[in-house]
């Protein structure tokens, strides 16, 4: 019942191999479903998967319609990094929006990661000596 949690692996910064195990972990599960390619709300392609319960939902729209939406993953073909989570897809038309229309989304930025690296202060930025609240 948990394991489609697992997907929340793919967000982080982690090697490929782990990244591959997450993925062929949540291939196995009678919950993960992949719907095929599919473009991002950014213009990137990718696949559409989702790992848990995404039909059923709602949201409003405009002052009173409700409309139906579904929730997914989506993730680069090549390298199974995430491009988009939390997407919400309309299901449904109403005025003012069109059926696979997203309302709401988290882009990912495949830079994302790890660094032992330290950031260098900003032009400007001093340290104080004033102790925080």
């Amino acid at each position: 019942e948990f394991l489609s949690t697992s997907s929340h692996l793919l967000e982080l910064p982690v090697k490929p191999s782990v990244r591959a195990a997450t993925l062929r972990l949540l291939a196995g599960l009678p919950t993960t479903k992949v719907r095929g390619s599919i473009t991002d709300p950014l213009g990137r392609t990718g696949i559409e998967v989702t790992f848990t319960k995404s039909e059923g939902f709602t949201d409003e729209f405009g002052t009173d319609d409700v409309v139906a939406q579904r929730y997914t993953t989506i993730l680069d073909p090549r390298i199974g990094t995430v491009l988009a989570v939390d997407v919400a897809i309309a299901v449904e038309s109403t005025e003012g929006l069109a059926k696979g229309t997203f309302m709401d989304y988290q882009a990912w930025a495949p830079e994302a990661g790890w660094t032992s690296e330290r950031p260098e202060r900003p032009r400007g930025c001093r340290l104080s000596d004033r102790p925080l609240p």
